[in-house]
This record gives C-alpha cells, structure tokens and sequence, in this order.
C-alpha cells in the first residue's frame, strides 16, 4: 500500500512540478520586465496630487514651477534599493514652492521608504507647522534623500522645525538643504 501511494505520488509529481516551475518563470519574467520600466510624471501646481497616487519604485514627478497650496503628502511611497520615486522641481529658473497650510506639516512622510525629494522651496510664512516631518502615525520612513531645498519661515516656535522624524526613521540623507 505505501509502494502504491509513493509511485502514484512520483507519476503526478513531475507534472505538478512542471506546471509549478512554468508559474514561476512566468511571474519572474514578468517581475523583471517590469523592473526596469519607470515612468516620468510631469505636474502642476493643478494636478500634482493625483500623480504622487501613480508613483511606483523608480518612478520620478517633475512638479512644474510655481505656488503649491495643498502640500506634499508623501504617503506609503515604495520605492526600491536603486530604484526611488523621486519627486523634484525645476533644478534651474523659477522654483516649485510648496506654501504651509495651517494644520498640516508642508512636507508630510508616512511609512515611505526609497524616496528622493529635491529642488523645492518650502514657504512656511511662520506658520506653526514643520517644513518637512516623518508623521508620528508612520511605521517607519528610511531611505529617504533630501537634497537641494530651501526651507524658509518654519521657525514660528520652538516646537516648529525644518526637518523631524517622530516615527523610526533610518538611512536619511540630507544635504545642501538651507
């Protein structure tokens, strides 16, 4: 009887096992076509919004210049070790400017990881919000790049900051942000 169930068992296994390794070189083909393919995104202060939604790993929204009055809401952004999304104004002439509201930090992270925010000038008109802050209610924020921003009136009190992670947060760079 034990003879019986393991040869039936060694007639179906290499079938199974076939069709078993065609799924998997299926879903792995697919995977890496799709690793490679990253898209471009150009917004406005109009429509920006609705693009960060689309941002996948290796992905980039090119913000055009001019007066952003929502904020930038960073919320569970994935990118990947040598594929971040990477959101970026203008790197010469006019500027993106992201203008605080009352309520809510200028720049908002909530567990985003591989993220490149660069070329933007965050406007705080001393406000008391945060220029740009990893949100208490985030699992975490890491891999996270800061780079080339201008960060100006957020200094309404002490509590108010450029910068502030109230989550755990490892792996920031951040440079020639003034």
């Amino acid at each position: 009887d034990v003879e019986v169930l393991s040869s039936r068992y060694f007639r179906r296994a290499p079938r199974q096992g076939r069709r078993w390794a065609r799924v998997f070189v299926a879903v792995a083909l697919l995977a890496l076509g799709n690793a490679g393919a990253a898209a471009v995104f150009q917004a406005s202060p109009a429509d920006y919004r609705q693009s960060i939604r689309l941002l996948r790993a290796g992905d980039t929204l090119v913000l055009s210049a001019g007066e952003y009055r929502d904020g930038l809401p960073a919320y569970r952004l994935s990118g990947a070790p040598g594929r971040p999304i990477t959101i970026t104004g203008p790197d010469r002439g006019p500027p993106a400017t992201f203008i605080a509201r009352p309520g809510h930090n200028t720049v908002s992270i909530v567990d985003s990881h591989h993220l490149v925010v660069r070329h933007l000038v965050l406007e705080g008109n001393n406000i008391p919000v945060d220029a740009v802050k990893a949100e208490r209610q985030s699992r975490s924020a890491h891999h996270i790049t800061l780079e080339n921003l201008t960060i100006r009136g957020h200094g309404n009190n002490q509590q108010n900051v450029g910068i502030s992670t109230k989550c755990p947060a490892w792996n920031w760079v951040i440079r020639e942000v003034t």
